[in-house]
């Protein structure tokens, strides 16, 4: 069959040779013609178009230069003139004689040439004698009207040459373009064959070509797939295996067959289904078996995909989605699953949330960096696992997750109320202990307390999350009063935390308008009854809540980091009262403000003050 392709091909090449010779030769040929129809426009017609025209111009130029004399009797210019004319008239004549024009044509204008010759002469006598007084004009009137006659005779002669030349021209032009349309047409013709010809032969190639290839392919693909492949007759004999499975059972020194596979086999020759798909460990390593049923050949084929690294990353992905990087302790994530996956399996379960904070963790990292940080982190999350390691309480379960930052959170479950409160209690106060040695490291010595917040899950209405905040709150109230402390959540708390939160809300809009205002507490000598100096106190009246106390929006104040702006501004409404009092009579008055130790702490608090004074002086 291919022997026959063969043939064809060769056939129908020598076909198109031969097409192609004939096609060339008779372009060939055409192409002589068209080369010598140009070759006698370029060397004949043209140059003989051209001479007439320029002796139609010279033969009118002659009359002009006549009448031009009448005008001017300029004699010099007249001989100049009518010598270059008929300089240019001579010559034209003896070119169109060598063009092989009718010599009859010839005579016809050498006659006109002459007459004009005799005219110019007559011409220029009969203006140079002066004696004929005015007769002499009426004589060179009838010269130039003979001279007019003259022109219109010639002019038609040379009109209807020019335009015998321009029909020569033509028909040359016209039989050169239509060889070239029949050229352009046989090559049009040709080219559409052959194009034709090259897509029915390219189509049939490339099928031919495919179908080699798939053949190819397909018998090359299970000899070089990555992958180790067999095949196995029907009860399970190896008819094939591929390199990959050689070389694979070698390495591993191991057969790469499960204990069960006629077991397989046998399922799968009974099921309807044609594949089946089972995970197999082979020395460390983990594969995917594919073993596929191809009922008609009776045959078994058995893929093998190494996926241990698949699996490798998986399980990354699964530790790095529920454990923190840092300490490697469960994250939040694992923590609501935990607190969750308990609640579910134990109705009658409580759960004990304690969230613990290292207090003046964030001067730690200010002043020494987060690397430090981290590092301390790490130092109080050992101490705490040390602490867990002594609490083997048999219905307990306690585990320590990271939560955020420098906040840890220990879940305590247990069936008792009462045991988990008391677990809850020794676990802070041992922790407690922990803390009062120093964390060392190559930065220094740090001496650091803890905060913490506990809530309880007593199978209450809401959930998980809501005795993790609860937690979370008893946590901030044990931080923002001072620190080092344990506090139980409790519903009053709730109540102060939210009253905390509005009244911090207020605080940001109180400033912005401006609902602060000053008293001023006078210093009296008791002796003298003399004063001597001043104390500026702010007060703050809420236009719905009416006066409310310093000592409530103070802490708040100080906590949300407002008081550095409010006290920025008792300190300007103080100075600039006191210069008024000052500039009105009390020459040694003395105004004390009060100042907030987290002004202290900003690096631009000498520079506010300076600022201050300058503006009120």
């Amino acid at each position: 069959m291919m022997n026959q392709f063969r043939i064809k091909i060769t056939v129908l090449y020598l076909l198109l040779t031969l097409l192609g010779g004939a096609l060339s030769l008779h372009i060939y040929q055409r192409t002589l013609q068209v080369e010598q129809n140009n070759q006698q426009l370029l060397e004949r017609e043209i140059p003989e178009l051209q001479s007439v025209s320029l002796l139609a111009q010279s033969f009118t130029e002659h009359e002009r230069i006549l009448y031009e004399y009448y005008a001017t009797e300029d004699r010099k210019v007249l001989q100049q003139n009518l010598q270059a004319n008929f300089n240019s008239i001579s010559r034209e004549l003896s070119g169109l004689k060598q063009e092989q024009l009718s010599p009859d044509v010839i005579a016809l204008l050498n006659q006109h040439l002459a007459a004009q010759q005799n005219i110019a002469k007559q011409l220029e006598t009969a203006l140079t004698n002066y004696e004929l007084g005015s007769e002499r004009w009426d004589r060179a009137r009838t010269l130039l009207e003979e001279m007019t006659i003259l022109g219109n005779q010639s002019r038609p002669l040379l009109s209807q040459l020019v335009e015998d030349i321009k029909q020569k021209v033509q028909l040359s032009q016209q039989e050169s373009s239509s060889q070239l349309r029949s050229m352009s047409a046989l090559v049009s013709v040709f080219s559409i064959f052959i194009l034709l010809i090259a897509i029915v032969t390219g189509l049939f190639i490339t099928s031919r070509l495919r179908e080699a290839r798939e053949k190819k392919r397909l018998a090359m693909f299970i000899e070089r797939n990555p992958n180790p492949v067999a095949s196995f007759d029907w009860n399970g004999e190896y008819r094939y295996r591929n390199p990959a499975w050689n070389n694979l059972r070698e390495s591993l020194h191991h057969d790469l067959l499960p204990d069960d596979f006629l077991q397989q086999i046998q399922k799968l020759k009974s099921s309807k289904l044609n594949q089946r798909h089972w995970q197999q460990d082979i020395n460390e390593k983990i594969f995917l078996a594919t073993l596929h049923k191809q009922g008609d050949l009776s045959t078994f084929t058995l893929y093998l995909e190494d996926i241990t690294q698949r699996r490798r990353v998986e399980k990354e992905l699964e530790y790095l989605a529920f454990n923190d990087s840092l300490t490697e302790l469960s994250n939040r994530r694992k923590l609501d699953l935990d607190a969750n996956a308990f609640i579910e399996n134990h109705p009658d379960g409580v759960i004990g949330v304690l969230v613990i904070g290292i207090d003046r963790f964030s001067q730690v990292t200010a002043t020494h960096g987060y690397q430090v940080g981290d590092q301390i982190i790490i130092a109080i999350k050992q101490r705490i696992e040390r602490c867990l390691e002594q609490f083997e309480v048999e219905d307990h379960h306690i585990n320590l997750y990271r939560f955020t930052g420098a906040k840890f959170v220990i879940l305590i479950t247990s069936n008792e109320k009462d045991r988990l409160i008391e677990t809850t209690h020794l676990l802070v106060k041992t922790i407690q202990q922990s803390m009062l040695s120093f964390i060392a490291n190559k930065h220094g010595h740090f001496y650091l307390h803890l905060s913490f917040g506990a809530a309880y899950y007593l199978h209450q209405d809401h959930g998980f999350t809501r005795t993790l905040q609860n937690a979370d709150a008893a946590f901030t109230v044990a931080r923002r009063e001072s620190g080092n402390r344990f506090i139980e959540f409790n519903e009053d708390m709730a109540a102060k935390e939210k009253r905390w939160l509005d009244m911090e809300v207020d605080l940001r809009f109180a400033q912005n308008r401006k609902q602060f205002y000053l008293m001023y507490q006078p210093k009296v000598c008791s002796s003298s009854g003399r004063l001597t100096g001043i104390e500026a106190l702010v007060r703050w009246q809420h236009p719905d809540k009416g006066f409310i106390s310093p000592a409530e929006f103070i802490p708040v104040a100080e906590q949300s980091g407002l008081i550095v702006e409010i006290g920025h501004w008792i300190l300007l409404q103080a100075c600039s009262q006191t210069k008024r009092w000052i500039e009105s009579g009390f020459s040694d008055m003395v105004c004390a403000v009060n100042i907030s130790p987290l002004q202290f702490l900003q690096l631009d608090f000498l520079s506010s003050v300076r600022e201050v004074l300058n503006e009120t002086g």
